[in-house]
């Protein structure tokens, strides 16, 4: 069964390869705000239809995604 975010839930932001540790702050729907450890700003990453990652808002499906 697919893990489903949940506020608190601590997540990674991966772009490039890179990983960038973040907390989900809140969650609606198919979009999930998440918050990075170095950021003030919340990023908001949709749930992609065709691969089933969340991706920030925006962004292709290969673009930053949020590991969960």
């Amino acid at each position: 069964m697919p893990q489903l975010p949940y506020a608190g839930q601590r997540v990674e932001v991966i772009d490039l390869g890179a990983r960038q540790p973040a907390e989900v702050t809140r969650v609606e729907g198919r979009t999930v705000w998440v918050r990075a450890a170095d950021d003030e700003e919340e990023r908001a990453f949709d749930l992609h239809p065709t691969t089933a990652n969340f991706v920030a808002r925006g962004q292709p499906y290969w673009g930053t995604r949020l590991r969960l």
